[in-house]
């Protein structure tokens, strides 16, 4: 009788599920904007956010331009506090997902040394405090090297409006004690596989210095996205959620 092989989502999750529950070695993830993108605008659907500041700023496009062009973005790099205000309002409205609870859970129980985020809302930080009544430690500022493991906030965040942001289009930036806390953990923790989840890589500044440090220093990186060619690149077709539910599943049943 020929046994049906595991795909292989059910081999990586096994294999993740493993490294986390017996071999006590925690993983890095990595999250962009489509770790969020059922309940956060991805860029392209900020729009009416981008309507509303546009409207309040006076500002009327040409025929040739969209909202989320590079130039409307520029026009609201100038008035970034305003936009700021108004994502903040915004986004305090928003319920957290299921991904962000089980990656809340999974960085309390330590199954997650760096917690890396290029977006700007604070879906696990609420996710966090709402589970364990304390703010999940976080670094959102060049120049702090936490001991343990944190949530790091590298493109702004909107806990903190008066730091600063990186905006569409812009170069994007890497800590330099990210870095440093990085070489640190390969000692300290030995992670085996590090996620990348819904990022788009397209920021040169983070290809070059945090995903090729990952794929020169971390065992398995795996990139997971709905749209991601499976046969091209080492990663899952999968959306966040679907794929933090599912790992939740083989977590819960190891231990």
């Amino acid at each position: 009788m020929k046994l049906n092989r595991p795909s292989l989502s059910e081999r990586y999750l096994e294999a993740i599920a493993n490294t986390l529950i017996r071999q006590q070695r925690p993983l890095i993830l990595l999250t962009g904007a489509g770790f969020s993108n059922e309940v956060m605008p991805t860029t392209s659907e900020l729009e009416p956010l981008l309507s509303r500041l546009l409207a309040d700023a006076g500002i009327t496009l040409n025929k040739k331009e969209t909202k989320n062009s590079k130039a409307v973005w520029q026009l609201i790099k100038k008035r970034e506090s305003l936009f700021k205000q108004i994502f903040a309002a915004w986004c305090a409205r928003i319920n957290v997902a299921p991904q962000h609870r089980i990656v809340a859970q999974m960085f309390y129980h330590g199954q997650i040394t760096h917690l890396i985020s290029f977006n700007w809302d604070n879906l696990i930080e609420k996710a966090y405090f709402a589970i364990y009544k304390q703010q999940i430690p976080k670094v959102n500022r060049e120049g702090i090297i936490p001991k343990g493991p944190c949530l790091w906030k590298l493109h702004g965040d909107v806990e903190d409006l008066a730091g600063k942001w990186v905006f569409p289009y812009e170069e994007g930036q890497i800590f330099k004690s990210l870095l440093i806390s990085l070489e640190r953990s390969l000692a300290e923790y030995c992670p085996r596989f590090a996620l990348i989840v819904g990022y788009s890589e397209s920021e040169a500044i983070v290809r070059n210095k945090l995903i090729r440090w990952l794929e020169e220093n971390i065992e398995t990186v795996l990139r997971i996205h709905p749209s991601l060619d499976e046969v091209r690149q080492k990663g899952l077709a999968l959306s966040a959620d679907d794929f933090f539910e599912r790992l939740n599943n083989h977590l819960q049943y190891k231990t």
